[in-house]
């Protein structure tokens, strides 16, 4: 009897296990929950039964590239009033920071660029190019200020505690004068690490408004293996008291500004694979990101789906000087385009991809993020966990 008794409540365990997602019969079978998808703001609150048992690995994140450029400012010039640098160059975003957060973006591609007239921060885009002769030219334009989005993301960090948000700061710049002089500060400062502590990383991390500080949300880790610890907890011990923001900042290890405790991470303590394709046309770029993703270990991070297309040198040039040329394709056109076709191009064939042994993308990434984009990230992760099945 003792012997029945035991076998019974092993199995009514095992039972209970398997509703509550700990354990899994079958690959990717989790048709006992129902996914909500009638908020795209709180999109991962009205999902947390589900979302705070998966890890970073197995959540897909709505990327907004060169998150910061909804608007355009101090493109480069030549001489005063003779842009090179283009909206059409630079823009990749039509909402702003606020807005992607409020239609369920929650990863941020983040490159700060310092005013140095004015001793400001703004978010940019910018690049630079090596001509014939080895001549450099470097060229952007200023998006939305620094304040502006590190307000966005504190308000709504403070009033959506179940939202996870990722901050990835990188590419950094500067500029300055009349005309508008754009420079990569790694040439411009003789100690550059110490320019990107005392003018970018200390501003982020001491940021505050009076809603709130970022320094209080910013999720940490405390183990010496910072990547494993990141990639290996879910999402509820990720995100318990009151933390719900992961920053990772580029080159913080060799600047000496690395404080893993704290919240402060270098880009490199939660790796993430991101390559884009480099090509204007979209049914190369889906093969390629395609490609990307068949041959990625997942022991080796989270994969980011860079669904971008990029201006080739020959529109770049149209664009900015459209008066020579019969007109050009901006980065938005490029990004409707791309857009347009993700239903086609890869969530039509995501069970596909999934039956021949696919991973999950962690984050897609797009220019004009929105609502839509939200919404396809979701169904990508609903379809791979059979939370929805496929056909």
């Amino acid at each position: 009897m003792a012997n029945k008794n035991r076998i019974f409540v092993i199995a009514l365990v095992m039972f209970f296990l398997v509703i509550m997602g700990g354990l899994k019969t079958e690959a990717h079978a989790e048709h006992w929950y129902k996914w909500d998808y009638s908020s795209n703001e709180y999109w991962m609150t009205n999902n947390w039964t589900w979302l705070s048992m998966q890890d970073l690995r197995y959540l897909v994140l709505p990327g907004s590239h060169d998150a910061g450029m909804s608007e355009t400012h101090y493109c480069a010039e030549l001489s005063p009033g003779l842009t090179f640098t283009k909206e059409s160059h630079t823009r990749t975003q039509v909402l702003n920071i606020a807005e992607q957060l409020k239609q369920g973006i929650r990863f941020f591609d983040l490159r700060p660029a310092y005013e140095r007239d004015r001793n400001r921060l703004w978010m940019a885009h910018a690049s630079q190019l090596i001509g014939e002769y080895g001549i450099v030219i470097n060229g952007g334009c200023a998006g939305e200020l620094f304040d502006t989005v590190m307000n966005a993301v504190i308000n709504f960090a403070v009033d959506h505690p179940r939202e996870l948000i990722v901050l990835k700061f990188g590419h950094y710049w500067t500029f300055e004068g009349s005309p508008n002089k754009w420079e990569d500060p790694v040439y411009k400062y003789a100690n550059y690490y110490q320019f990107l502590t005392d003018i970018i990383f200390t501003k982020i991390y001491w940021f505050e408004n009076p809603t709130g500080r970022l320094r209080d949300h910013l999720i940490g880790c405390s183990s010496s293996d910072c990547s494993r610890e990141l990639l290996t907890k879910n999402l509820r011990e990720l995100m318990a008291n009151g933390k719900n923001v992961i920053m990772l900042l580029e080159r913080a290890k060799d600047s000496g500004f690395h404080y893993p405790s704290y919240g402060v991470l270098d880009a490199k303590d939660l790796p993430i694979y991101d390559e884009y394709s480099d090509t204007e046309y979209v049914d190369r770029m889906a093969e390629d990101q395609i490609k990307k993703l068949r041959s990625f270990n997942p022991s080796a991070g989270l994969f980011l789906l860079s669904w971008t297309l990029t201006q080739s040198s020959d529109e770049a040039m149209a664009c900015a000087a459209p008066l020579f040329f019969n007109g050009c394709t901006s980065v938005l056109e490029f990004a409707q385009r791309a857009n347009d076709n993700f239903e086609r191009l890869f969530l039509s064939r995501w069970c596909e991809l999934i039956k021949s042994g696919y991973f999950l993308p962690s984050i897609i990434l797009f220019d004009w993020a929105d609502a839509d984009k939200t919404r396809w990230t979701q169904k990508v992760h609903t379809l791979y966990k059979g939370i929805e099945s496929c056909p």
